[in-house]
């Protein structure tokens, strides 16, 4: 398994594709591939988080949706404040995602990390759905 921008901005339209017709699968592809190959993950995800492709950048903040007790929140929170000042709609709402998705797994951490971090009414909103 090799990931490359190209083939990872690509996969990106893909992936928005398949968000508008709900279906977040796309997303756990590339979760799935990481987590097989782990020693991947900063390197792929580094260069994403900081592309100027929004795809790209989303699919950083979202390849953990389904790691559970395995998310590393230091990334995770790391990204979502990289990210936090974006106006594009598809980043606030990935970040809201990502953090209504943790917190099934830790709902006082992303309590706290809210709390303590300005995020969009959008992402806020989206990230304590169903916790507050």
């Amino acid at each position: 398994m090799v990931f490359d921008d190209c083939n990872c901005a690509c996969f990106g339209s893909k992936v928005q594709g398949a968000r508008q017709s709900g279906d977040g699968s796309a997303y756990g592809l590339v979760g799935s591939q990481l987590s097989k190959y782990p020693e991947l993950t900063a390197e792929y995800t580094e260069r994403w988080i900081d592309s100027d492709q929004m795809w790209l950048r989303r699919t950083a903040l979202l390849f953990q949706l389904r790691y559970k007790h395995d998310t590393d929140t230091d990334r995770l929170f790391d990204y979502i404040r990289r990210t936090k000042d974006e106006s594009e709609f598809f980043i606030r709402k990935a970040i809201g995602w990502a953090l209504r998705e943790y917190a099934k797994t830790d709902a006082a951490c992303v309590h706290r990390f809210v709390e303590e971090t300005p995020l969009s009414p959008l992402s806020k909103k989206e990230a304590l759905k169903h916790i507050v």
